[in-house]
């Protein structure tokens, strides 16, 4: 497996924790999305990668994107990944 490939698998493991996290301590209702998009966004100044998992969570959340994507970030636990920072977009 390439090195990109393996970064990819681990960013999706740690984003789904932090659901499941967030569902346990219930922030969240669950259940991790079956499939957590990644991107690489086309301006390299907005980071490495991009998901739209909180997007995809509102309707069943029945709250705001940004609101789920604070809460998952507030549960997401970079210690031994690749992820050195994550931060929330900006609409648009």
């Amino acid at each position: 497996m390439r090195v990109i490939e393996q970064v990819r698998v681990q960013i999706r493991q740690a984003l789904a924790q932090a659901v499941e996290k967030a569902a346990a301590a219930g922030d969240l209702t669950g259940p991790v999305p079956a499939n957590i998009q990644l991107e690489i966004p086309k301006d390299r100044t907005h980071g490495d990668f991009a998901t739209n998992l909180a997007m995809t969570m509102a309707r069943q959340e029945r709250k705001a994107p940004r609101a789920i994507a604070e809460i998952i970030l507030r549960h997401l636990n970079r210690e031994g990944t690749w992820i050195s920072s994550a931060e929330i977009a900006g609409p648009g």
